[in-house]
C-alpha cells in the first residue's frame, strides 16, 4: 500500500484532496511575506536581534530568493548586518521563512483553481505535538478533520520553527 493509499484511508475530507499541488502557471507571482511575519518568527529565536527584520524582509521579498537555503542567503546579507550574529540560526530563521512564504504562496494559488472549497492540515509527525494537534484534528468548519476554507487556514502555531503540518488542496467531488 502506497503512502497516498494510506493517507486517504485514514483522513477521509468533505472532497477530493488534489495530491499533485499547484501547477506551476497557476502560482502567484508575489512573494506573501510581511514585516510582521518576519519580526514574529524572529522573536521566537533567541539571541537574534530585532533589527535583522528589514534586511531579512527585503532579501525574502526577492522572489528568486526562493532558489536558494538560509545559508547560502545569509551569506548574500552585508557584513556590517552580520556582526556578532549567529549565522545558523540566522540561516534556520531564514529556512522557516521560506517554508512560511512556500506555504502561503500554495494557500494563495489554491484559490485561483474552480471547485477548490478549502485546504487540508496534515500533521509531518505521529504522534504530532499539541500545537500540531490542535489544528490538523479537529473539523472546524464542516469540511472534515483538519480541513479550513482558504480564508481561515490557520498560522504556523510555532513561530521559529517549521509549521509542522502539510498543506493539501481540497476539491468538491
Amino acid at each position: 500500500m502506497s503512502l497516498f493509499d494510506w493517507l486517504g484511508l485514514r483522513f477521509k475530507p468533505k472532497g477530493a484532496v488534489v495530491e499533485i499541488g499547484v501547477p506551476m502557471q497557476e502560482r502567484t507571482e508575489q512573494v506573501p511575506l510581511t514585516q510582521e511575519l518576519v519580526s514574529r518568527h524572529l522573536a521566537a529565536i533567541a539571541g537574534l536581534p530585532a533589527t535583522l527584520v528589514e534586511p531579512v524582509y527585503q532579501l525574502l521579498s526577492n522572489p528568486l530568493s526562493m532558489q536558494y537555503s538560509g545559508s547560502e542567503l545569509v551569506k548574500q546579507l552585508p557584513v556590517e548586518i552580520l556582526e556578532g550574529v549567529d549565522r545558523v540560526a540566522l540561516g534556520s530563521l531564514i529556512n522557516v521563512l521560506i517554508n512560511e512564504i512556500t506555504r502561503r504562496m500554495y494557500i494563495e494559488s489554491a484559490g485561483l483553481r474552480p471547485g477548490v472549497i478549502g485546504i487540508r492540515l496534515l500533521a509531518e509527525q505521529e504522534p504530532p505535538p499539541a500545537e500540531i494537534a490542535a489544528i490538523t484534528e479537529v473539523d472546524v468548519h464542516g469540511l472534515g478533520k483538519g480541513v479550513y476554507p482558504l480564508d481561515a487556514v490557520p498560522d504556523n502555531p510555532t513561530p521559529g520553527r517549521r509549521c509542522g503540518f502539510y498543506v493539501r488542496v481540497v476539491q468538491k467531488v
